[in-house]
């Protein structure tokens, strides 16, 4: 996983971006992106960011699947879910079924993929299938606990747009590869069971879902 610097985000975002690409066997995978701007739940007009992703050319065609990990604010104490599972129904901490929970879309010609994260969620876009629908390699899921993955970076973003607002940024800097160790700097304090989910959902997400 290698993480990247989002230069000259809307000025009301600075500092709660944060965006990460995902390698197999060498070759991107999945993109994650979280907006930790807070969003309460008493808000009836959440904002959100669309994002314009630059994927290598490679993959023009191939479909796009987004997954959210997503509550209804950062003050619920309950209703979080990951990619249409629900881990709170259960009362035993197994997942349910609760949604569909993924939507797709295809990427274009050049690259191009337009995706949207709201204030206080996280999403996983992962090329080619839907999060957990192929079955984990345990021998590289073993090999990751024991080594750092670096990777050059190959995603730049370009277009970040406020929908509660109606403003837009230009975001003209490629990203760049920051140490896998930065990868919890989250810059807002947690808070409740939403930020908790976040914290296990980025240490996890090499490990767990692929």
């Amino acid at each position: 996983m290698s993480r990247y610097n989002i230069a000259q985000p809307p000025s009301n975002y600075a500092g709660r971006i944060r965006a990460y690409a995902v390698y197999q066997a060498g070759t991107l995978a999945s993109i994650v992106l979280i907006n930790t701007r807070v969003a309460y739940k008493s808000e009836s007009n959440k904002a959100s960011l669309t994002i314009d992703l630059t994927l290598p050319s490679q993959f023009a065609g191939e479909s796009l699947y987004l997954s959210y990990l997503s509550a209804g604010g950062v003050d619920s104490m309950s209703g979080t879910t990951w990619n249409g599972l629900s881990f709170e129904q259960s009362g035993d901490g197994t997942p349910t079924r609760v949604s569909d929970g993924s939507t797709s879309l295809t990427i274009g010609s050049n690259g191009n993929a337009i995706v949207t994260v709201r204030d206080s969620q996280a999403l996983v876009a992962n090329i080619g299938s839907r999060v957990g629908t192929r079955k984990y390699n345990a021998s590289a899921c073993a090999s990751l606990m024991t080594k750092r993955v670096d990777a050059d970076a190959v995603v730049s973003l370009n277009t970040l747009y406020d929908v509660r607002t109606n403003s837009a940024a230009s975001n003209s800097a490629a990203a760049t590869p920051l140490p896998t160790n930065s990868i919890n700097s989250i810059a807002v304090t947690p808070l409740p069971i939403f930020f908790s989910a976040l914290s296990a959902f980025v240490s996890g997400v090499l490990i767990i879902y692929w």
